[in-house]
């Protein structure tokens, strides 16, 4: 049986209100005091590393006492409420990986961006799973209709970040909501019967969500 959209947001991201509310990896500004107060506030932060992974264990480690010492009620298992954000196309993957195999505490969600190859993301996604034991959700941000059907197929991501010029301020996430944030209703439309028809097991992730533009 699939899943709703809320169910599947509410299993993954248990802390959440609907509709969950993201802030996005903004590199050299989404550090841990960010990522951890929108956690907190019934949210899902993210800590931007960009391409740097030194500061990766650092900023996991804030974020991780910052929680313990005021957890987060109905955070599951062994997860830390808070996902981390990579530029792929200059991250350290291995590092990347090692990092997030030793964390005690596994980062709820990996937000991915910009690989110097579309097909690298399937390494990325692969190597995260297998890593955190499939605790780290996999969100993949996109700036085509073609990428976002290749992206859905080859990686089955958990949520597409799709990236569009249609509004002024760059940035908007639709799942399947597209036309919440201004986006066209024909790519909306296209969106939605493209990926039922590819990737009906996204659905369930992709519906009401929203993030803050950057």
């Amino acid at each position: 049986m699939v899943f709703s959209h809320t169910q599947a947001l509410t299993t993954h991201y248990s802390w959440t209100s609907t509709t969950l509310i993201s802030s996005a990896p903004m590199r050299l500004i989404a550090t841990s005091p960010l990522a951890v107060a929108v956690s907190k506030a019934s949210g899902l932060g993210f800590l931007g590393l960009g391409t740097d992974i030194s500061t990766f264990p650092s900023l996991l480690n804030e974020a991780a006492t910052a929680l313990h010492s005021s957890p987060i009620a109905k955070t599951p298992p062994h997860i830390l409420p808070i996902g981390v954000g990579f530029i792929c196309w200059g991250a350290d993957l291995s590092m990347a990986l090692s990092i997030i195999q030793s964390a005690p505490l596994k980062p709820v969600a990996a937000w991915l961006f910009a690989p110097q190859d579309p097909k690298g993301l399937t390494t990325w996604t692969e190597g995260i799973r297998i890593e955190s034991s499939g605790k780290t959700k996999i969100w993949i941000q996109v700036g085509t209709v073609a990428m976002a059907l290749d992206v859905a197929k080859s990686c089955k991501p958990d949520v597409l970040v799709i990236q569009v010029s249609l509004v002024s301020y760059g940035i908007a996430v639709c799942c399947l909501r597209a036309q919440s944030f201004g986006v066209s209703p024909s790519l909306h439309e296209y969106l939605s019967l493209k990926l039922r028809s590819s990737a009906p097991q996204l659905l369930s992730s992709l519906l009401h969500f929203r993030t803050f533009p950057y």
